[in-house]
């Protein structure tokens, strides 16, 4: 059986410039102001999470050169300190706040109980991180099962499959949270029923979990057709999905109760999210050029610290009274910081992490590490 490391993968540089428009969304959505997607965009995180870490462990899975330890390991030296950075600045801008609260978030397990004084508590985008680590547990399982399925439609069927069981879940959830909330009147500290829903289910890993097991199948696709789309399909790809993305967003679904307004967090986007993260894959799009320049895949590799600090960003916003001075010195300060951040902290750290697991695993692990570097410059 060849070696993982037998095996030269292509770069995604342009899933990285895309990764920073979608942390950009985010900010923005946070700061209040130009964009409408930025919970929408949590989604394309994660399929695009599922995507790059199949790509990237797909063959050291297979021929069991990772076992589940190291692969966590080095999932955790890769987002523990950024998580931790961003966490210690969000304690010293909210001194005093509830240390039940600050435990459960620095240590990552407030998505399991999403109450009203625990979800968005501190860092408040780091429920997103929780999430993720939820994810990883699974990855070494279920990637080597996934690639068992020879032909594209049985990983389509895979998909579309996965998809279905998350809106089961969605909609079942709901229900129960409802008629609970009906009966008692509150419902982990939520007494109104789009508060309850747009946070319990869209921090729950389980419910998200579909769409982290998405993106792995299109790991699997794109590693088998790195081009999955022709330049002419993934221009239309993302045509059709950025249409359904402002159509979907723009619908007046306030007017038909809280049930379906709350899919708009993220549920009704999971189609559209799953092709235009295939399109940008591709690397064939109309703006595939524009994502890859340099500068724009730079701050895509720092956008990962940028989602982790912007949020004690936006609360010196808050503090100085949201004028517009504040709003560009604050947004462009999160940006500035993000690639120092990247550069001389979430970088090192992350080397010194993995050096340290080499050195423990015997030099037989380097190469993995050292290819997986590269690739995970992505996520």
């Amino acid at each position: 059986m060849p070696k993982a490391t037998d095996r030269k993968k292509p770069q995604l540089p342009c899933l990285t410039g895309a990764r920073f428009l979608a942390a950009l969304a985010v900010v923005s959505f946070h700061f209040g102001t130009t964009a409408p997607l930025g919970r929408q965009a949590v989604s394309f995180f994660f399929i695009l999470s599922g995507l790059v870490l199949a790509y990237t462990y797909h063959d050291s899975l297979i021929c069991e050169e990772v076992t589940w330890p190291q692969f966590m390991n080095l999932r955790l030296g890769r987002i523990l300190p950024m998580h931790i950075v961003g966490w210690l600045v969000a304690t010293a801008l909210l001194w005093g706040g509830s240390w039940k609260s600050w435990a459960a978030g620095l240590l990552c397990v407030q998505v399991y109980w999403p109450s009203r004084d625990l979800a968005f508590a501190w860092n408040g985008p780091a429920w997103s991180i929780s999430c993720e680590l939820f994810f990883y547990t699974t990855l070494p399982f279920l990637v080597p099962r996934i690639a068992r399925l020879r032909s594209t439609s049985s990983v389509l069927k895979l998909m579309a499959t996965l998809y279905a069981i998350q809106v089961i879940m969605y909609l079942g959830s709901a229900s129960i949270l409802l008629h609970r909330l009906e009966v008692t009147g509150s419902v982990m500290g939520y007494s109104a029923p789009l508060p309850l829903l747009s946070s319990v289910l869209m921090l729950f890993p389980l419910i998200r979990l579909p769409e982290f097991l998405i993106g792995c199948c299109l790991g699997i696709l794109v590693l088998r057709k790195p081009s999955v789309f022709s330049p002419s399909t993934a221009n239309l790809a993302l045509l059709l999905s950025g249409l359904a993305y402002f159509t979907l967003i723009y619908l007046p679904w306030s007017a038909w109760g809280p049930f379906c307004e709350s899919t708009r967090d993220f549920l009704i986007f999971v189609p559209a999210a799953t092709i235009a993260t295939a399109a940008f894959a591709s690397g064939t799009s109309a703006i595939s050029l524009l994502l890859e320049l340099p500068s724009i895949v730079l701050l895509g590799e720092a956008s990962y610290s940028l989602y982790m600090i912007h949020w004690s960003a936006f609360i010196i916003f808050v503090m100085y009274g949201r004028s517009s001075l504040a709003y560009l010195l604050c947004l462009h300060g999160a940006l500035a910081a993000s690639v120092l951040c990247y550069r001389y902290i979430e970088t090192p750290a992350r080397n010194w992490w993995r050096r340290q697991n080499v050195a423990h695993n015997g030099a037989g692990r380097a190469n993995i590490c050292h290819s997986s570097d590269l690739l995970e410059q992505l996520r």
